[in-house]
C-alpha cells in the first residue's frame, strides 16, 4: 500500500509542476503578445507640423499665464515646458529677469507664441 501512495503522490506532484509549467508559458506568451501590441502602437508615425500666432495678453492675466495654457493645449505632446517657455522668449525677444519674464511684456501686449499639429499617419 505504501507503494501505491508513493507513486500516487508522484503522479500528483508531476501533475501540479506540469499545471504550473503551462500557467507559466501561457503568461510568458500573453505578456509577450501584450508587449508587441504596445510596441506597435508606440511606433505609429506622427508629423508635427508646428505653426505661430499673435496672441494679446488679457488685462487680467499675465504673459506667464498665457504661455502655461497655450502649452497646456496641445504643446505638452511634443515639448517639456520650460523649452516651450525658452522659445516664446526668443521669437520674442523677451529676457528673464530674476525667474521673471521682463516688465516690458504687460496686458495688452501682442506675442507671438507656436502651436502645434499633431498628424498620425
Amino acid at each position: 500500500m505504501s507503494h501505491r501512495r508513493t507513486s500516487r503522490r508522484k503522479r500528483q506532484l508531476q501533475l501540479r509542476i506540469r499545471m504550473l509549467l503551462l500557467t507559466l508559458a501561457v503568461l510568458i506568451m500573453s505578456g509577450v503578445a501584450f508587449g508587441g501590441i504596445r510596441s506597435m502602437a508606440s511606433t505609429e508615425k506622427k508629423i508635427v507640423e508646428k505653426y505661430y500666432t499673435s496672441v494679446t495678453v488679457p488685462f487680467d492675466e499675465t504673459l506667464e499665464d498665457v504661455i502655461r495654457e497655450r502649452f497646456l493645449s496641445g504643446a505638452e505632446e511634443v515639448t517639456e515646458y520650460s523649452s516651450y517657455r525658452r522659445e516664446v522668449l526668443s521669437i520674442n525677444h523677451l529676457e528673464e529677469v530674476g525667474g521673471e519674464i521682463a516688465p516690458q511684456v504687460t496686458p495688452g501686449t501682442s506675442v507671438i507664441l507656436p502651436y502645434y499639429m499633431i498628424i498620425p499617419q
